[in-house]
């Protein structure tokens, strides 16, 4: 109900799909600057990746920069068109109105760009989480290109649930105590460690599995930078966290504060 005020309020609202719809992958084509050949393969390597199904999927891409391991890498993003038009339809029924939807890590990935233009300079790896209520969406970046984009099993009400056995609460009031909370070694909250280390598992088993994909010289990069965004960032001390495992900065991101883009709402945790 509350998105349906919204809506109404706004001419042209964007719907973020489910980030766990779609499927990336990164492909390197032999060196094409014509793009219609280029979709035309990007169209033939969709099939492939959809396997032997006789269903319809929606795609997109984008060229990543070349470098020595590849001549035209490009980013290729699609979902079952099925599965779209269903979760469309539900939201339309709900009495949204939408001008456009694109997958949600697409979205985070661009708020990322336009509050932190600096993310997209250097070759270093950049990991982005959006810690959601559910899942998480993972991006692994490079000088602005898109190397991974995933979801992770994992959700912030991981941390609710977790906060409300500790304390023998409900969680309504374990996720307004959350706001209030530190991650720390103390005998009552020593379980949210135990939590954040189940995220950090996730995080490490996706980064080995891209890895092992990549070619060598581009998969053995260290990552340089980490953003978090979602509810789950606004837990104290995770940055922290993060930081101590994967020796760099751990910032939080989010949009921007009464005083512009450089006072996002969450930035006053940067570590």
């Amino acid at each position: 109900e509350r998105a349906k005020k919204l809506t109404s309020r706004h001419s042209a609202a964007a719907i973020a799909l489910p980030q766990f719809f779609g499927t990336s992958q990164v492909t390197d084509f032999a060196p094409e600057p014509d793009d219609a050949i280029l979709r035309q393969m990007v169209d033939f390597k969709t099939q492939q990746m959809g396997g032997l199904s006789d269903e319809s999927y929606i795609y997109d891409f984008r060229r990543n920069q070349p470098d020595r391991e590849r001549a035209n890498p490009v980013f290729i993003l699609l979902s079952r068109e099925t599965t779209i038009n269903e979760y469309l339809d539900t939201v339309a029924k709900a009495g949204l109105d939408f001008s456009e939807a694109a997958m949600s890590g697409i979205g985070v990935l661009n708020a990322l760009a336009e509050l932190h233009p600096e993310c997209r300079s250097g070759r270093g790896l950049q990991i982005v989480l959006d810690i959601g209520a559910e899942n998480t969406v993972m991006a692994i970046l490079a000088g602005g290109d898109i190397l991974l984009l995933s979801s992770l099993n994992f959700g912030n009400r991981r941390f609710v649930q977790t906060l409300a056995s500790s304390l023998e609460i409900d969680e309504a009031r374990a996720e307004k105590k959350l706001a209030e909370t530190r991650l720390s070694d103390s005998y009552e909250l020593a379980p949210l460690l135990d939590t954040a280390q189940t995220l950090l598992n996730e995080v490490i088993h996706a980064c080995e599995q891209w890895r092992a994909m990549e070619p060598p010289e581009s998969g053995e990069r260290p990552v340089e930078r980490i953003w978090l965004c979602g509810g789950g960032a606004c837990l104290a001390g995770l940055g922290e966290f993060l930081q101590r495992h994967f020796g760099c900065p751990a910032t939080a991101f989010g949009p921007p504060g009464p005083d512009g883009p450089r006072n996002a709402i969450f930035r006053a945790r940067t570590t």
